[in-house]
């Protein structure tokens, strides 16, 4: 999927559409994480959609306020719609997805900068964990 120049990492809120032209083909990734043939198939005959509300809470709910994003997946084909709404703040939480199952995630920010492989590298002490 590409995204217009006007969303950064700052705001990923929007709606974004599976462009064929731009996206590697998924049945590679999809094989290895052990869906059938015939579920494969399917997803790749599918169009995509995100839609994506990234937000904090106010702090009178969440002191530390960590970045939320929140984002509903649709795909044509009649495969069903999945959430999953994720907390930027590193901690362990469960998730099940009705084609991947249950499934455990962390998630957060993380600084870089440019030159390293694929475009960035992890600053000195900040990577892992």
């Amino acid at each position: 999927m590409a995204a217009p120049p006007k969303v950064t990492i700052d705001d990923l809120s929007g709606k974004f559409v599976m462009n064929r032209n731009l996206s590697d083909p998924i049945d590679p990734l999809l094989t290895l994480q052990g869906l059938s043939w015939f579920l494969r198939k399917a997803i790749s005959f599918a169009t995509v959609t995100l839609s994506v509300h990234q937000y904090r809470k106010p702090p009178s709910e969440e002191p530390k306020q960590p970045i939320h994003i929140d984002i509903t997946q649709r795909a044509t084909g009649g495969i069903s719609t999945t959430q999953e709404n994720r907390v930027l703040d590193w901690s362990e939480r469960d998730h099940e997805d009705r084609i991947f199952g249950k499934v455990k995630g962390r998630s957060r920010m993380f600084e870089g900068f440019a030159g390293g492989e694929n475009g960035f590298k992890m600053e000195e002490g900040r990577g892992g964990g």
